[in-house]
């Protein structure tokens, strides 16, 4: 009786941890989605004319370079990774990030960059991100965290969205270089 105590006692501290760290998540998205939104001029939140956000059918998906192409460019070269570090903590609430870790309750991102979206076969993803055809590059996924919601409707992705650019880029840059 008192293997099978220690037992449950083990697993009782783990989800204990688990609920703490996706808690923490949580807030710290929601700290950050509703902030102040300091930069709106930013071409991954507004289309070249400056007039409305963009949207996933504003990107040519075609034209991808690789990861360390975008790596070099200055405006990720120059991000904060210990801040995008500490917005990816928002995205583990519903996210893996480790090479073959299980899906939570969003897809396991590991080498998403540069891959189509919606590629896991054993993940249940809405149609809208099925059938959009987008392509993860670093400016889609930017556009994607100003609000899922708008970059791409009917997707069932409960995220409120980065307001700033500055974060949106730091994590981005961050997720280019754990996730890969």
């Amino acid at each position: 009786m008192p293997l099978v105590l220690k037992a449950v006692t083990g697993l009782v501290q783990r989800l204990m941890i688990r609920s703490l760290m996706v808690t923490a998540g949580l807030y710290l998205a929601g700290v950050v989605a509703c902030g102040p939104a300091n930069e709106t001029s930013d071409r991954t939140f507004t289309n070249v004319s400056g007039s409305s956000p963009l949207v996933a059918s504003d990107f040519n998906f075609g034209n991808v370079r690789s990861l360390d192409e975008y790596l070099q460019e200055a405006r990720y070269a120059e991000a904060d990774l210990k801040n995008g570090e500490l917005l990816g903590n928002s995205c583990l609430a519903c996210h893996t990030f480790g090479l073959g870790e299980k899906h939570s309750v969003g897809p396991n991102i590991y080498g998403f960059f540069l891959q189509r979206a919606a590629r896991h076969t054993d993940f249940e993803y809405s149609d809208a991100l099925r059938e959009s055809g987008i392509v993860w590059t670093p400016a889609a996924l930017e556009a994607w965290l100003a609000l899922p919601s708008r970059f791409l409707p009917d997707t069932i992705m409960p995220f409120a969205g980065f307001k700033s650019e500055a974060d949106r880029r730091d994590l981005v840059a961050f997720l280019m270089t754990k996730t890969n």
